[in-house]
């Protein structure tokens, strides 16, 4: 599968959140909106359990590594209060989140860590499109 451009829509934000809430095991566990690089960084969300990384979207590519980038993190209370709200919750506070301090670091970090490994110059994408990361 090519990964040039690609990334997971909405459906990781709606997969994370609902495994938050409607697992037991999760109730301690936080909601992260944040970076993801495979072979590009692109957007993603997933559970934290402690120190534990939960992806219930991505757990099922046992044959790619992946390394994550937190951004904004919500404890389950905040995702109960939110959940009717559009994802991801980041969006709400405008700029598609790069309002958000943390979230921009998350960002750039995932872009500079992908960029050292891959020996390419450093290009951080200044806007969105659509839900949708560009390759660089």
């Amino acid at each position: 599968m090519a990964w040039s451009g690609w990334a997971c829509g909405k459906d990781c934000y709606q997969v994370a959140v609902r495994a938050l809430l409607r697992s037991r095991e999760f109730a301690s566990a936080r909601y992260v909106e944040g970076w993801v690089v495979c072979q590009v960084p692109f957007e993603h969300a997933w559970l934290e359990l402690g120190e534990l990384v939960i992806d219930p979207l991505l757990a099922q590519r046992t044959t790619t590594e992946f390394f994550y980038f937190p951004g904004v993190r919500y404890m389950w209370a905040q995702v109960l209060e939110l959940r009717n709200a559009p994802l991801p919750f980041v969006d709400l506070k405008g700029q598609f989140g790069l309002a958000v301090a943390e979230y921009t670091a998350a960002r750039d970090a995932a872009y500079a860590w992908f960029a050292e490994r891959a020996g390419m110059e450093l290009r951080i994408p200044l806007r969105r499109e659509g839900c949708r990361v560009s390759s660089l």
